[in-house]
């Protein structure tokens, strides 16, 4: 299961939407696993950053299937059933796809046409906006894949750095470490050693030997 959510990225997710927005002249928007919108153009725009209660029904059927779903009658296709809109639907067209993570749908994109100009130009080129969706979704996926190595890699470094601590403070107990800095420099030496300027150095022990410089005090 996927810990990680759409809206970690939110300010990226919606300079994206944006862009798209101005070059199709279509409305889009995001909303992630749980149905909240993350992202919109346009209408959409001011129901950022709240949840799609009872008008989800189409998306939570994308989410569901991981497939890309077309919309030409909104308010009277069957996925619409039971929609608060049914019937007398605002949306003239809608095209919707996954957004897949390890195999898991984290949210859902769609561009959405508000009027007759934008209906015919989400369905004139259908095939077309369809495959340029998916591939923004890709985009959005790849970006939140990035978050969550970037989460991890910090997670790792604090847990490498309490480690290092530890083991300094096991070899030598006389040492006062009063600052911890964390850039690695590339050097040929592997070993621990001590400077007169009471600058501690110790070695990762790696394929590539490196430092980490570690300022520290003797107690008197």
């Amino acid at each position: 299961m996927n810990n990680f959510d759409l809206k970690t990225i939110q300010l990226p997710i919606q300079q994206i939407v944006n862009a798209i927005a101005s070059v199709l002249k279509i409305e889009i928007e995001v909303a992630d696993k749980h149905l909240f919108r993350v992202a919109g153009t346009g209408q959409i725009k001011s129901q950022i950053w709240k949840e799609m209660n009872g008008e989800d029904l189409i998306y939570k059927r994308c989410i569901q299937t991981k497939q890309t779903i077309v919309i030409e009658n909104p308010g009277f296709n069957s996925f619409c059933s039971g929609c608060l809109h049914f019937g007398h639907c605002k949306e003239h067209g809608e095209i919707c796809c996954p957004i897949i993570l390890d195999g898991e749908a984290i949210g859902v994109i769609g561009l959405i046409a508000f009027d007759k100009i934008q209906q015919q130009r989400l369905f004139t080129h259908k095939v077309e906006n369809i495959a340029f969706l998916e591939q923004i979704a890709q985009i959005i996926a790849t970006k939140m894949q990035e978050t969550k190595f970037y989460k991890n890699y910090i997670v790792s470094q604090k847990k490498y750095r309490r480690f290092l601590i530890t083991s300094i403070r096991v070899l030598f107990p006389s040492i006062r470490m009063v600052h911890v800095n964390m850039s690695v420099r590339e050097h040929s030496i592997c070993s621990i050693w001590m400077k007169q300027s009471n600058l501690l150095c110790c070695n990762n022990y790696l394929n590539k030997p490196k430092i980490y410089p570690i300022v520290a005090e003797q107690f008197l």
